[in-house]
């Protein structure tokens, strides 16, 4: 449970004349886990035009959270991001067990459809689901 969330608004922007947009903030908690705080932090923007939006959210958390003996999590960092129709799902957890680090990371990739120049003017379709890494 969250408990005592901070945020701000740290910047927004828009140009009426050319449909440009962009709005930034924050957010900083604590959140009570098995009796353990765990620091929380989580970032949002969303820029773009009208027919065009970017817009990344960044989850990130810091232990040390024990989980069970012999393993607790040190560091916790998500991002969701959506860039001109494309979305990227990533993250990595500094997991610690048995006294070793251990850092899994994962990252899934879906593309929009839309048709994609190549170089001698044909488009081409993007595929629809693409997956980045996955690493231990």
């Amino acid at each position: 449970m969250p408990a005592h969330p901070t945020g701000q608004l740290i910047e927004h922007n828009y140009i009426q004349h050319t449909g440009t947009f962009s709005l930034q903030a924050e957010v900083a908690s604590e959140w009570a886990v098995a009796n353990q705080t765990l620091a929380v932090q989580v970032g949002w923007s969303v820029e773009g035009l009208v027919t065009m939006i970017n817009a990344p959210l960044t989850i990130q958390g810091g232990g040390p959270l024990a989980i069970a003996d012999e393993l607790s999590l040190q560091d916790i960092n998500f991002a969701l991001m959506l860039e001109a129709g494309d979305w990227l799902l990533a993250g990595d957890v500094v997991a610690i067990p048995f006294d070793e680090t251990l850092t899994p990371t994962a990252s899934y990739m879906q593309m929009s459809d839309r048709p994609q120049p190549l170089n001698d003017g044909r488009l081409w379709g993007a595929p629809s689901f693409k997956l980045e890494s996955l690493a231990l």
